[in-house]
């Protein structure tokens, strides 16, 4: 492949992100693969340009928190709840996150818990929407941010025996 074409792949690849706005890892993974096959981590996606996956995922919806320069950081979904960490290229889903329908409430990992409820007028047939947020504590979550560089691996992420 040229470097115009390789390029012109990273590109499109941060536009797709953003322009889809994938809510879980599945989605974000299936976009990523298209660029390139995993490394080491569950996707991959390199770095070294002015425009950022990190940048990308923010666009898209995702609270992006920097922990050490660009090569290091975590994204979470604030409606579908997913993790998503990336370590210099290899990117890793600490929680994959759920669609949930109308009207659910959706528990995310910083700790706050979002409740939808959606009116339907069925004379008019106009809706509305009204939200609360509530404080938890997600600790998993926090131990995972907390821990030292070196102590992350994929075999830390949560379900797989991670605190």
């Amino acid at each position: 492949m040229s470097l115009d074409m390789y390029w012109k792949r990273y590109d499109q690849t941060l536009a797709l992100i953003r322009a889809e706005k994938p809510t879980t890892f599945a989605g974000v993974k299936l976009i990523l693969d298209r660029f390139e096959p995993p490394s080491s981590g569950d996707a991959f996606f390199p770095g070294g340009a002015d425009d950022t996956l990190a940048d990308a995922m923010n666009d898209a919806g995702w609270s992006v928190k920097l922990e050490e320069g660009d090569y290091l950081w975590t994204a979470v979904h604030p409606y579908s709840g997913a993790v998503v960490q990336h370590v210099e290229g290899d990117v890793y889903c600490l929680l994959e996150g759920q669609i949930s329908p109308r009207g659910a409430t959706i528990a995310t990992t910083d700790g706050v818990v979002i409740a939808e409820q959606r009116h339907i007028d069925l004379a008019s047939g106009d809706e509305s929407s009204t939200s609360s947020a509530t404080c938890v504590s997600p600790p998993q979550i926090r131990n995972m941010a907390s821990m030292p560089r070196e102590r992350r691996s994929p075999s830390k992420r949560l379900g797989e025996g991670g605190t």
